[in-house]
């Protein structure tokens, strides 16, 4: 198993980084036909070979993901998406 680990500080608070997170779970909803759910502040995602999770804070969020055997050549364009959501939405202060 390969995991994915990534944390990005931001300055849009609580509810707006939960948005954001929203935002990139959408995307991943739509690319990778994954689900979905908030337990807390943590957005739960779940997929064919994939397991994950998006902790959110008022000043900082923790990407996790576990990626099954034949998931790992996808590792790196996997890491590079998620990378890109998480500037678009949390890196420019972008949570409409």
């Amino acid at each position: 198993m390969s995991v994915i680990h990534i944390s990005r500080n931001h300055s849009l608070g609580l509810e707006a980084a939960r948005v954001a997170a929203d935002r990139v779970a959408d995307n991943l909803r739509s690319e990778h036909s994954v689900t979905t759910h908030w337990e807390g502040d943590r957005l739960l995602v779940r997929g064919a070979g994939v397991r994950g999770e998006l902790d959110v804070s008022d000043s900082l969020v923790n990407v996790r993901v576990k990626l099954r055997l034949f998931m790992i050549p996808l590792k790196w364009a996997l890491e590079k998406e998620i990378n890109e959501q998480l500037d678009m939405h949390l890196m420019n202060g972008s949570a409409e």
